[in-house]
């Protein structure tokens, strides 16, 4: 039930409604065994129903709070010049309420326009349909990115989300490109990947052992992962320090970025790292003979295979000369 108070909580347990979506305030929906007062905006309390409901999109009613209470995102969207039209914030709710559903095509938006519990979930004034919305981002792309970006860490740091260290005490930071297979299509980017089929490689960062994503960025298919990877790390470190606090981060890549520039910047940034040997045309005999020669580790096969270890030192072979790094690990 509900009145024409727009801070009255609304119980909504079995039906779901649907409405145009010119009918906001003080509309009047049917559904079910019940006539309700639209209101706008409309706070949802979960119940838990006595028989089972299947609601695909259900979970709107949690993810609309999510980034209107703790995200900062309308506040940092302000910032973003607009003259006129649908507001900034209606349209990356919309997007973001399309992405929750599993949809990404611009298209779909003209599928949940009519749907009023898709406004009122997410706080939406107006729907804007899918040329808008193709528009917008198109223009004023970077922009909205970046204002995207600045609300992550607030957003996982007001509903305290746990980031679980490894048991070293480190928080791992993982980064690694995978492939998005987009073959038959002809949407701008998409080229052969590394994997063997058109599609795009984004790359991805992901924090603690939750595996927040606390970086994304979709690349054509064709680009190497060593590609633009600094600018990357210039993103997404200073949200993964923000996010660990006062322990360290160890950053863990594939050998694509097996590349002294990386650790360069690794170390300047005073983080610790593991970073896969990419061979290239050495041999990996004579590094083995080496590291034997010098005291290094070698591990046979299968060493480390369903065991878990307890690092006391890394040892890296730079610039011919091999140390051992004990400040991290």
């Amino acid at each position: 039930k509900a009145d024409k108070d727009p801070e009255s909580v609304t119980h909504l347990r079995c039906e779901r409604i649907s409405q145009r979506s010119d009918q906001v305030n003080d509309a009047s929906a049917t559904s079910g065994h019940f006539t309700q007062q639209v209101t706008f905006p409309m706070p949802f309390i979960l119940e838990q129903s006595h028989s089972e409901i299947y609601a695909s999109a259900g979970g709107l009613a949690v993810v609309g709070p999510i980034i209107n209470r703790h995200s900062g995102l309308k506040k940092r969207l302000k910032s973003v010049p607009l003259r006129h039209g649908i507001a900034h914030i209606d349209l990356v709710r919309t997007y973001l309420g399309l992405l929750c559903q599993g949809k990404n095509d611009f298209e779909a938006v003209e599928g949940i326009r009519d749907d009023l519990f898709f406004r009122q979930a997410l706080g939406i004034a107006r729907v804007p349909s899918s040329a808008r919305l193709r528009q917008r981002f198109d223009e004023q792309a970077v922009a909205l990115i970046e204002a995207v970006d600045d609300c992550l860490v607030p957003l996982l740091s007001n509903l305290k989300a746990p980031v679980t260290a490894l048991p070293s005490g480190h928080v791992a930071l993982h980064a690694d490109v995978f492939c998005l297979d987009n073959g038959k299509t002809r949407k701008e980017g998409v080229a052969r990947t590394y994997h063997g089929y058109d599609g795009y490689a984004p790359i991805g960062a992901y924090l603690g052992e939750e595996g927040w994503c606390v970086g994304l960025e979709l690349r054509p298919g064709e680009q190497h992962s060593q590609k633009d990877f600094a600018f990357f790390l210039d993103r997404v470190l200073p949200r993964a320090k923000a996010l660990a606090g006062q322990r360290r981060l160890l950053v863990s890549l594939d050998g694509a970025h097996d590349a002294a520039a990386n650790r360069e910047q690794l170390q300047g940034e005073d983080v610790d790292y593991l970073i896969k040997w990419n061979p290239r045309g050495e041999d990996p005999q004579a590094w083995c003979e080496r590291a034997e020669r010098e005291n290094g580790f070698v591990a046979e096969p299968g060493f480390f295979e369903h065991k878990a270890y307890h690092l006391d030192a890394v040892f890296f072979l730079q610039g011919g000369a091999p140390f051992v790094d004990r400040s991290g690990l």
